[in-house]
């Protein structure tokens, strides 16, 4: 499980935007049965690439 402001990468492309291994960091955690994150994705800028809901089995911890 992972907690807000963890820092996480993409374990598949989500959409054009976002590839595997895309890192985000999740700002919502959604505490029901599909345990969805909310993850804000940046690029090496910081630039925002896309917010998206995302299922945990679609995430890697990087930082936590």
């Amino acid at each position: 499980m992972f907690r807000e402001y963890d820092v996480v990468r993409t374990a598949r492309r989500l959409n054009t935007n976002i590839d595997k291994e895309q890192q985000g960091e999740i700002v919502i955690v959604f505490e029901d049965e599909t345990k969805a994150y909310e993850v804000e994705f940046v690029d090496e800028s910081g630039n925002t690439l896309d917010v998206l809901t995302v299922r945990e089995v679609d995430l890697e911890i990087v930082i936590r």
